[in-house]
């Protein structure tokens, strides 16, 4: 089974694709560098929040490299053909013919914008992109984020839906959350998220190239699209403020929601 992988170049990216080529499989990449892990805060933002803004960054960090590694692009694709994009070419006519020449029988996304145009229509039927968050109530940017903002950190989750014009918004494949504990973290519970996913669309990968049906459910469900300008440093203040980072806490507890959301598996 020949499979085309479009990645991202952050530690989550890199460590799910790392599990994902150990199975023994025909896979080509195509890598689309992406931003600065430590972004600097906004300059219009006050001083507590700036504060707040690099501090949420550099503990992802941290947790990141705890729970991911020091992987890097070379060492994980340098043994396959790739092609290396920006966002600016990543829908490019060269992006397209790549696709054209691996002839991929699958495609499984992660961490790269929107595929778009003429490079979608070339797509194969299985194509599937990993969404960190639950559609349909978490979709678009930051939305591992938002549950614990909402203070239902139980929907942090990820999602493997078919890849489509509209964001986050394909049949849906599968969709797992990670376990829960006393002490977790905001990012604790992205890494974990992360994780989670990995362990179980690597297994769902291999039994659909031994000749498992793939079936998919379409989204009826209502949430919300958020856009990367919805998030603002002062939001931080709940997190980091009014909760410590110890929201997860509280919601064991049961001082928080009681919404559960219903899952799609295909595990």
């Amino acid at each position: 089974m020949r499979v085309l992988v479009f990645a991202g170049t952050h530690l989550r990216h890199l460590h799910f694709f790392q599990k994902l080529f150990e199975l023994d499989l025909d896979f080509s990449a195509i890598v689309m560098q992406r931003e600065d892990s430590l972004p600097p805060a906004p300059e219009w933002a006050t001083e507590g929040d700036r504060a707040l803004f690099d501090r949420h960054f550099r503990e992802r960090a941290l947790v990141e490299n705890k729970y991911f590694g020091h992987a890097n692009n070379g060492d994980l694709f340098g043994t396959m053909p790739t092609l290396n994009v920006s966002p600016e070419t990543l829908n490019s006519p060269t992006t397209v013919s790549f696709l054209r020449e691996q002839n991929p029988d699958a495609v499984v996304v992660f961490g790269s914008d929107l595929i778009k145009g003429q490079l979608l229509d070339e797509l194969p039927e299985f194509s599937i992109n990993l969404h960190l968050g639950l559609s349909p109530w978490y979709r678009g940017a930051a939305t591992l984020f938002w549950p614990f903002y909402f203070l239902e950190p139980n929907y942090s989750g990820a999602t493997f839906h078919k890849i489509t014009s509209s964001p986050d918004a394909g049949a849906i494949l599968h969709q797992s959350v990670p376990p829960l504990d006393s002490g977790d973290g905001i990012h604790d519970v992205a890494a974990k998220t992360v994780t989670t996913a990995t362990e179980e669309f690597t297994v769902l990968l291999d039994q659909f190239s031994g000749g498992k049906r793939c079936e998919l459910t379409n989204q009826t469900a209502q949430g919300k699209l958020f856009s990367r300008y919805d998030f603002k440093p002062a939001h931080l203040r709940m997190i980091y403020e009014r909760f410590d980072n110890d929201i997860v806490r509280e919601f064991l507890e049961g001082k928080l929601s009681v919404r559960q959301p219903k899952l799609i598996t295909a595990v």
